[in-house]
């Protein structure tokens, strides 16, 4: 079915069923009318967001204010007690989890309650659909803290139920990816990389939609482990093979850039984001696309090739992009980080030395609220802002404390979190450096 056609049929689902709302409303039957509108509304709301996530967030995003409401609906005892009952009670506490994904930390912990309420309500006809939605509501729980943690963040999935069929397969992969996305938060990408080993006996025979899903989603996250350890070609190779949806595109267009092919990376990037509708997701591509006309920006001025007329619309890119970024959570801040750690770069390649180490220090606030463990990327930017201020006159003398950065981030291995920080800005702040200490110059690039 097409995707507009989708969209159609649950506007009209929607329209009939408020209709019947509404003649109930005024039959006077307004217990009947919540009733009605709570299992309509959740039936009606789209659980998995990973079958076609531009889809799955515009039906969201017409549905979200109706389930909303639905849920104030849930501080009556006798709610409670109606939809805490198999088949119902999966039916509701599915369309909470999935609301989780839209909406402020308020919000989420609205529809988190709400599952709690009707889990301690159940009366356990099925012990282990039970224990299935237990370990789905702690898992979707510690999600919502880690997203709002400013510090690296593990927990919240070890409770896993004896999983067996095509739909828990689904959970389980959801379950190994937030064991290895806290590894990653340390800076283990090796043991990120044994949390995503699954035994191949949990899927056998043909996998179900669900599981397939499941296994991309994995591939997307080992992918991007490679990339993090500077292993380019096999993250590629991985990474051709998925759906290319934003999330995947940010990690291609990554691992396209660091061997130089930027251009093809843009094209990708530039076409994905012309059949995108989602605006988080768009949200995603432009800054993947700012990062890529960043990283050609810096192979050129390594080259002494600099464009500066692109250089300073890539700057313009990204200070729009921050302005629309409101850093609440650790992605958000690290979207933030990113941009300003991008600026304070192309700043300092034009050599416009305070305003690079004004953006070197948001960029240093921002990675303390990233959620993770300290380490290459906060040495990166310390030794970007020394060399700045060994510049200075009055830090002229001060070399000893730049010398022990120096060292400090040579005995850092490299990392490849951030396009081109970990490649090469490196390389060129060495030449600043060096540049500084044999001949005196301030940028040694032009």
């Amino acid at each position: 079915m097409e995707p507009a056609v989708q969209l159609q049929l649950i506007v009209d689902v929607t329209w009939h069923a408020l209709h019947k709302f509404i003649t109930l409303y005024h039959a006077a039957d307004l217990s009947a009318w919540r009733l009605q509108a709570a299992e309509t509304v959740c039936h009606a709301f789209p659980k998995h967001q990973w079958i076609d996530p531009d889809i799955y967030s515009k039906q969201c995003e017409l549905i979200l204010p109706c389930l909303h409401h639905v849920l104030s609906f849930f501080v009556d005892s006798q709610v409670v007690s109606h939809f805490a009952k198999v088949p119902l009670l999966a039916v509701i506490v599915e369309a909470c989890l999935s609301s989780t994904a839209f909406g402020d930390r308020r919000s989420k912990e609205l529809a988190l309650s709400v599952t709690d309420k009707l889990l301690d309500e159940s009366n356990h006809a099925d012990r282990y659909d039970h224990e299935v939605l237990r370990a789905k509501v702690a898992l979707k729980r510690a999600g919502v803290i880690r997203s709002y943690t400013h510090t690296p963040f593990q927990g919240g999935a070890d409770s896993i139920p004896n999983l067996a069929d095509p739909g828990s397969n689904g959970h389980l992969a959801e379950i190994v990816i937030f064991k290895a996305e806290g590894e990653i938060d340390l800076n283990r990408f090796d043991e990120a990389l044994q949390e995503l080993s699954i035994p191949s006996s949990t899927v056998s025979g043909h996998p179900s939609t669900l599981e397939k899903i499941g296994i991309d989603w994995i591939a997307l996250v080992r992918g991007s482990i490679y990339r993090f350890s500077g292993r380019f070609s096999e993250a590629n190779q991985l990474l051709e093979l998925l759906p290319l949806d934003s999330e995947a595109a940010v990690h291609l267009s990554a691992v396209l850039c660091e061997p130089g092919n930027c251009d093809r990376a843009l094209t990708k990037l530039e076409g994905l984001l012309q059949f995108t509708d989602d605006s988080g997701s768009q949200g995603q591509i432009r800054i993947a696309l700012a990062h890529a006309r960043f990283f050609k920006c810096m192979q050129s001025a390594k080259e002494g090739q600099l464009d500066q007329a692109y250089l300073t619309s890539t700057i313009e890119m990204y200070l729009d992009l921050r302005r629309h970024i409101r850093p609440l959570t650790r992605r958000a801040n690290l979207d933030v980080f990113s941009i300003s750690a991008r600026l304070a770069i192309l700043d300092r390649i034009r050599g416009n030395l305070g305003d690079s180490w004004d953006r070197w220090r948001d960029a240093f606030n921002a990675l303390k609220s990233c959620g993770l463990s300290p380490g290459y990327l906060d040495v990166l930017v310390l030794h970007s802002m020394s060399e700045i201020e060994s510049r200075a006159p009055m830090l002229r003398e001060n070399y000893a404390t730049r010398d022990s950065i120096r060292l400090l981030f040579a005995g850092h291995k490299r990392q490849h979190r951030c396009l081109g920080l970990g490649s090469l800005w490196p390389d060129i702040l060495e030449g600043f450096i060096t540049g500084q200490d044999n001949e005196g110059l301030v940028n040694p690039i032009e």
